[in-house]
């Protein structure tokens, strides 16, 4: 996986003019649940279990957290699923 990550890191910082990094995030499979626990943090708790119930079911297969540097995809991901895209990068938790 960190092979991967350096590789994102090159193709971003030489595209996007972006400062090269060595500090890789960690990367963690994650449930449908979890995901949405993350995506929904700093939501008052009634807010978001009304946000949570009235979806069928979240488009979100990624997200970053800057506060643990870590990104998390949807447990079952692979990036190989045509009609999806391969990240759902949403605001940062």
């Amino acid at each position: 996986m960190d092979a991967l990550l350096v590789a994102i890191v090159v193709w971003l910082s030489s595209n996007f003019n972006l400062p090269a990094t060595s500090d890789l995030p960690r990367v963690q499979f994650t449930s449908a649940s979890k995901m949405s626990s993350l995506l929904y943090t700093g939501i008052a708790e009634q807010e978001q279990a009304e946000i949570v119930s009235s979806q069928s079911q979240s488009d979100v297969m990624s997200l970053y957290s800057n506060q643990s540097k870590t990104i998390y995809l949807l447990d079952g991901w692979s990036g190989r699923k045509s009609s999806a895209p391969s990240t759902g990068w949403a605001s940062p938790v």
